[in-house]
């Protein structure tokens, strides 16, 4: 009896103890798992469902478009979604993948305003109507300006009109721009991004085509920013979310297949076409788990 009565005490110990590990598991999301809320407004139901349903897609798009990393999103909730990986993903996936989930994916095209009365008041601190300062991206720990091989600045941070005026004195004005806030062309008239590479230089590049009124705002925007009587080219400012890629003078109408210059990685490259041929998700994500 007493032999049994410890067998019983034993087996209801075991018992307790997997079932409390059954449970925790439930409870948690996994160590193959990330899980994100959709940022929703005041919307009613079909509209929540709607935004869910196109986040999804976009994610999806983004993350694993041809299905070879076997990747489930799917909705958790009402308000949110999950990204599971199969438990041979390679080391390192689920990290990129929240990295190519960090950002919006918004390409603009807008135009820099170089005109000398609006740079000036710019220095002295004062707001230019229409028009939003960046200044070169700084490495936090450091606050060094971001640099390349090459010693080119990397790419260009909003800021503020303050932060214009606590400017060296003799900064270049290549160095930071006023950018106006009119998008010209957006990135959802894409009809195809790839990564290529400039021939000249072996940088890493993106090369991209526009369809529809897209293309022909493009091509309308070049013309008319292109060298005449004896003046040059506009800076056509290229974005991508908060930040300035480049500024390219604009030096004959653009149609066809163009380029985004700047100062890539392969990796960046990689990552913004990929982000690029996803679209833009349509709603601002949380991640809530990891």
């Amino acid at each position: 009896m007493r032999i049994h009565r410890i067998v019983e005490i034993a087996l209801a110990a075991f018992i307790a103890l997997a079932a409390g590990q059954v449970a925790a598991a439930g409870d948690s999301n996994g160590p193959n798992e990330l899980v994100y809320k959709v940022r929703m407004a005041d919307l009613a139901p079909a509209e929540r469902k709607d935004l869910l349903a196109r986040t999804i897609e976009v994610v999806r798009r983004r993350v694993d478009a041809d299905g070879r990393l076997h990747l489930e999103v799917a909705p958790r909730g009402e308000e949110g979604f999950s990204v599971k990986f199969p438990t041979n993903a390679a080391p390192g996936e689920k990290a990129h993948v929240e990295t190519l989930l960090r950002t919006p994916g918004q390409l603009v095209f807008s135009l820099v305003d170089e005109r000398g009365e609006d740079m000036d008041a710019a220095r002295r601190g004062e707001g230019v109507p229409n028009t939003t300062p960046f200044l070169p991206l700084r490495d936090p720990a450091t606050q060094q300006i971001v640099r390349d091989e090459r010693g080119r600045i990397k790419r260009w941070r909003k800021a503020t009109f303050q932060q214009v005026k606590n400017l060296p004195a003799d900064i270049s004005n290549r160095e930071w721009y006023l950018v106006e806030n009119k998008a010209y062309v957006t990135g959802s008239y894409l009809s195809e991004v790839k990564a290529t590479t400039d021939r000249a230089t072996g940088q890493p590049q993106i090369a991209f085509s526009l369809r529809g009124n897209g293309r022909a705002e493009f091509e309308r925007l070049t013309d008319q920013c292109k060298p005449a009587a004896g003046h040059p080219g506009r800076l056509l400012a290229i974005l991508f979310d908060q930040d300035l890629l480049s500024a390219p003078e604009i030096r004959s109408q653009i149609s066809g297949t163009c380029v985004i210059p700047g100062s890539f990685t392969q990796k960046e490259v990689d990552d913004m076409v990929t982000v690029l041929r996803s679209g833009m998700l349509p709603v601002d994500i949380e991640l809530v788990s990891d």
